[in-house]
């Protein structure tokens, strides 16, 4: 099984199902989809594919969150071409790539958004999938 996903030699021949390979491109699909609308439209993916409600916080709360989105499609940008290049080129790396997409499905998507009184005045908190919150 380890020999399969981390191959001793990088070439390109795949030995594992054909049907592997169908799944592997069609998710390849899938992602750059979902990257390039989130690249492009943070905002859209935001609001209606998690919805947060952008609405309710301050411009520059708004900005961030719609920033990350940005950055979160970039990041799943790149990992589609380095998989492109590996069905491409490099076949044997085939179910390394898929541990790779795994990891990196719902690694940090915010998936709340609010306002909260404090001391100083009034704060927006983001809260990701991961457990991490952003203060703003």
């Amino acid at each position: 099984m380890l020999r399969k996903i981390f191959p001793t030699q990088i070439d390109n021949r795949y030995s594992g199902l054909k049907s592997g390979l169908w799944l592997f491109v069609i998710v390849l699909l899938l992602k750059f989809w979902v990257a390039l609308c989130a690249l492009l439209s943070g905002n859209d993916m935001a609001v209606h594919g998690d919805s947060l409600p952008l609405e309710t916080l301050d411009p520059v709360a708004r900005q961030i969150v719609v920033s990350l989105y940005s950055l979160w499609g970039l990041e799943h940008l790149t990992i589609c071409l380095i998989s492109l290049m590996v069905l491409i080129r490099y076949r044997s790396m085939i179910p390394f790539m898929f541990l790779i997409l795994i990891f990196f499905q719902e690694e940090w998507l915010p998936v709340a958004a609010w306002k909260d009184r404090c001391d100083d005045g009034l704060i927006s908190i983001v809260r990701f999938r991961d457990g991490k919150y952003l203060l703003l």
